[in-house]
Parts: C-alpha cells; sequence; structure tokens
C-alpha cells in the first residue's frame, strides 16, 4: 500500500523528468532506458596525480551529461532522495568489478569527505557520508569517519575555479580518529559526490596523509572537468 502522506507530498510537489519534462519521476522509463551517458576518464598522470594527492580517481559519472548533473543537483541541493535511489540504481552494475579493484590496492576503508555541521543540519544528510553507506554495502569495506569539517569556506558551486583553490589553501578538514598511529588506516578510498577543480578532495586526502595513512584513492559519482 503506497504511504498516504508520500501520496499527498508527491501531490503538492510533484516530480518532473529531469530529461522530458513529463510528470511522474524525476527520470521517466523511456528516459532511463535511453540514458547511456559517456564514462569520465579517471586521473591518469603523473602531474593531475601529484596535485590531487590521490593514488587515483575514479569517477563514475561525467557531470557535463546533463541528466547526471540534474540528478545530483536534485538530491544535494532540493533534497529530493527519490534521485539518490536512481543514481544507485544505475550505478550499481558499474561497481561489480570495483569490489576486486579495491581489494586488489587492499584498501581498508572508505572515507567520506564531510560537510560541515552546519550544512549538514541545513541539508539534513552528507551526500558524501551517504555514498560511502552505499559503497560499503556494495564492497564489504567499512567505512571510517576519519576527517571532520572545522569550518565552512562557502558553497564552492558559487565559486570560480580561482576562489575555490584559494579557499583550500589551509586545510578545512581535521583528522577526527584516535592519533595512535597503529590505529590507522594505511590504504582509503576517499568518497565525495563532484569533482570539478579536485581542491577539497586533495585537502582530505593531505589531511589523512599527515595523520598517517600511506595511500589515499578517490571517488566521486561525477567529475565535472
Amino acid at each position: 500500500m503506497v504511504d498516504l502522506g508520500q501520496r499527498i507530498l508527491e501531490a503538492v510537489f510533484p516530480r518532473f523528468c529531469v530529461d522530458c519534462g513529463v510528470e511522474g519521476s524525476l527520470l521517466c522509463g523511456a528516459c532511463d532506458a535511453g540514458w547511456n551517458p559517456e564514462k569520465p576518464k579517471v586521473l591518469e598522470s603523473e602531474e593531475e596525480l601529484r596535485e590531487s594527492e590521490l593514488r587515483k580517481l575514479w569517477a563514475l559519472l561525467p557531470y557535463a551529461n546533463p541528466v547526471a548533473r540534474e540528478l545530483i543537483t536534485s538530491w544535494k541541493y532540493n533534497y529530493d532522495q527519490s534521485a539518490w535511489e536512481i543514481l544507485k540504481k544505475r550505478l550499481a552494475p558499474q561497481l561489480a568489478t570495483f569490489v576486486l579493484t579495491l581489494g586488489m590496492n587492499k584498501v581498508e576503508a572508505i572515507v567520506p569527505l564531510p560537510l560541515s555541521k552546519q550544512r549538514k543540519c541545513e541539508r539534513g544528510f552528507d551526500q558524501a557520508e551517504e555514498i560511502a553507506k552505499w559503497l560499503s554495502k556494495l564492497t564489504g569495506v567499512p567505512m571510517m569517519s576519519l576527517l571532520e569539517k572545522r569550518r565552512t569556506v562557502g558553497h564552492q558551486a558559487d565559486r570560480s575555479v580561482e576562489e575555490r583553490l584559494a579557499a583550500m589553501v589551509d586545510s578545512p578538514f581535521s583528522f577526527s580518529a584516535s592519533p595512535d598511529p597503529s590505529s590507522c588506516p594505511q590504504r582509503v578510498l576517499l568518497v565525495d559526490d563532484v569533482w570539478t577543480t579536485g581542491a577539497t578532495m586533495a585537502a582530505g586526502a593531505r589531511t589523512l596523509k599527515a595523520a598517517g595513512v600511506e595511500e589515499v584513492f578517490g571517488l566521486t559519482l561525477a567529475r565535472g572537468k
């Protein structure tokens, strides 16, 4: 039986397909079946990886793809959890071989790049944490909240590339786990929703390495460049 509250919510705030605009859901059946976004390129060059502080970066979608962008935006800024359900359903098949990749690289923990407490309170959830929980369930690798956001640097989406990089010069993250080096995982997968300049992930990776993590891999839902 469909929940009455959900019916009322859908009547007051109807959903429209982010691709064709038909009412009913964020991605109608026809558009879902026809959605085949190109996979974004991972970071591979030595220079890019050195600047990012990562051993390797995987991105599951290109942010330039309009359907991917609208779904992520609906989830992140409009707080529509149905967008996240659509993304999980579409992306899960891609991750079958990723489980083996994590094992081959001996990744010990999945670490989300956290929002500040203020931003999480405003949004009601932390998207990187939700992604990390999902990946942990799929891969069997435990999620560990090793980072804490010390301060907010404003909405990165509203900043220019130069402003984003400048805001991350002094890392906004602190290491929130035990300072005992023996309890620190040596290889972790750092998770966020969207990679644009890479400044936020690089700041998180530097903080983890300073705390004793040996290698940091990265994964995002989408890559913006």
